[in-house]
């Protein structure tokens, strides 16, 4: 019987130093039926030189768009237009290992009710070079060190508030994947949209306890470059997720929205914040150490809000947060009183909405992306840390 034909898309964007690897690692894959499918959203450097040296080879299609489509747009033309029963969505700057299609193929044949299977990458630098600590701090922190292989027991949980699922080491199943998966609003954060979305069919996922991609990390990556994009969609991911009936109980049962007031009058510096801002995400941050996200918007009241995970007790252990209240007399988990909410209360959801209406007119002071761990900066300037969006 024919294996089914897997596509491998590859969107690209000026990224031609890197497009090479990517090329030869999806070209060299042990399965043999994938087309791949390079989607270049109107590169303006080398980038069709690079593909035009793969150009004898009969499995590789070169898109070229005359316009700039953006992230979500390229994802949403590449997954339209491709051939495959199932697809993935390899990065530009990314390396597959040989076995990746194969192997994550393999679980979704074997099991109909899989709309993805995914598995755990590996990190490396702008050079190549595994960075070994980075690996293991990465699967830690999205938590894929605790998953087992096999279907997973909460896609939910893993998929939207663990965010254990990383987009570049996934193979999907094309028919399942609805068609609301690609919202241009979702932006920087249209990976956490598409698994979000993937989670409402009601079908499964599937892990692979197995390093099979590397990851690069490097400057140029999208939480180092555009890091209001970044949380402009993330705030969009959560405020529908919150008000999604379904998953309202979710985000209780595992995370905390929680805010504090700032000054009516904030007084700016050199760094773009405000003395009163920068004590506030002082007090929040004293509280538990998976925070997703920190902004603040004019019509929240002068209030930043915060999102972060809550830890199952089979997960909590001895965090930055908890031995700072120890040290303080508090309790392990406990959070400033000044930044408790009890619930999420319907007031608190507005306060999203309002902070997503605000960001293109006003530009809010979107201020610290926990998640991903950059450092406080001028976000008019885009001056940022390093990129940590490594998942």
């Amino acid at each position: 019987m024919t294996p089914p034909l897997v596509s491998v898309l590859i969107p690209t964007y000026n990224r031609a130093q890197y497009l090479r690897d990517a090329l030869v690692s999806a070209l060299g894959q042990t399965y043999a039926s994938i087309e791949v499918v390079v989607l270049d959203d109107a590169s303006t450097d080398a980038t069709p030189d690079v593909c035009a040296e793969f150009a004898p080879d009969s499995r590789l299609r070169v898109v070229r768009h005359q316009r700039n489509l953006g992230l979500v747009g390229n994802w949403r033309y590449g997954v339209s237009n491709c051939d495959g029963k199932y697809f993935c969505l390899l990065h530009d700057d990314d390396v597959a290992d040989p076995a990746f299609v194969m192997t994550l193929v393999t679980r979704l044949e074997q099991d109909e009710q899989l709309i993805l299977a995914f598995c755990d990458h590996r990190v490396i630098d702008s050079d190549g070079c595994i960075l070994g600590d980075a690996t293991a701090a990465c699967s830690r922190k999205f938590r894929r060190d605790r998953l087992r292989d096999g279907r997973l027991p909460d896609f939910a949980r893993s998929a939207v508030v663990d965010r254990s699922i990383p987009v570049v080491s996934t193979v999907f199943r094309r028919s399942a994947v609805p068609s609301t998966a690609f919202d241009d609003r979702a932006g920087g954060a249209a990976d956490l949209w598409l698994f979000y979305q993937c989670v409402r069919t009601g079908l499964a996922a599937h892990y692979v306890a197995q390093e099979l991609l590397s990851y690069r990390l490097h400057s140029g990556g999208m939480s180092a470059s555009r890091p209001i994009a970044m949380e402009e969609g993330w705030i969009y991911c959560w405020r529908n997720a919150l008000d999604d009936p379904s998953f309202v109980h979710l985000l209780r049962k595992h995370s905390t929205l929680s805010e504090t007031p700032t000054a009516a009058t904030p007084r700016p510096n050199s760094r773009g914040d405000s003395r009163e801002t920068r004590k506030s995400i002082g007090r929040l941050r004293s509280g538990p150490s998976d925070l997703r996200a920190v902004f603040a918007s004019p019509r929240c009241g002068n209030r930043i809000v915060a999102i972060w995970s809550r830890p199952s007790p089979q997960d909590r252990g001895p965090t930055n947060g908890a031995r700072r209240a120890r040290r303080n007399g508090g309790s392990a988990h406990s959070v400033p009183q000044e930044a408790r909410v009890p619930s999420l209360g319907m007031g608190r959801l507005d306060a999203i909405g309002d902070a997503t209406s605000d960001i293109r007119d006003t530009n809010p002071s979107i201020l610290w992306g926990g998640w991903h761990r950059r450092k406080l900066g001028n976000l008019q300037t885009g001056e940022t840390g390093t990129d940590h969006h490594a998942r």
